[in-house]
């Protein structure tokens, strides 16, 4: 009778649990990220000895908003992480522009054009089978 009484219970309510794992396998991108910012900014308020309740109200959000960016359950759009970053003066996102060096084949009746900030290495055409050409345009 009690297994039957659990039994019961146990199935008018549904296990969240599942749809929880559904949702972070789904967005476990930019979850890992949110959780990130959630640790960096949670760090930052310890180190300075601000309240939740002080972000919240300079960030112009409820109490309950900013719980969950410290739970790391928000999909922060980049103008709160700039508000965050200006208000509580960190940087939480470093945008590195990388600069890849590219090897082009240049034939007597080819140009290079190249926007990349980084010269390009020219590549003899003995070893034009192995290299692709890119961004070439004839004269």
């Amino acid at each position: 009778m009690i297994k039957k009484n659990f039994k019961d219970i146990t199935d008018e309510e549904p296990s969240k649990v599942h749809e929880h794992i559904s949702f972070l396998k789904a967005n476990k991108a930019w979850v890992k990220k949110s959780m990130q910012i959630a640790v960096g900014v949670l760090k930052v308020l310890r180190e300075k000895n601000i309240s939740q309740n002080t972000l919240a109200e300079k960030l112009n959000v409820s109490p309950q908003y900013v719980n969950k960016i410290l739970k790391g359950n928000e999909n922060l759009t980049l103008e709160t992480i700039t508000k965050i970053e200006e208000i509580l003066n960190i940087q939480l996102i470093n945008i590195i522009t990388a600069h890849c060096q590219t090897e082009v084949i240049v034939p007597q009746n080819l140009k290079v054009y190249s926007k990349q900030t980084k010269p390009t290495r020219v590549v003899p055409a003995k070893k034009a089978a192995k290299v692709k050409t890119l961004n070439t345009v004839k004269q």
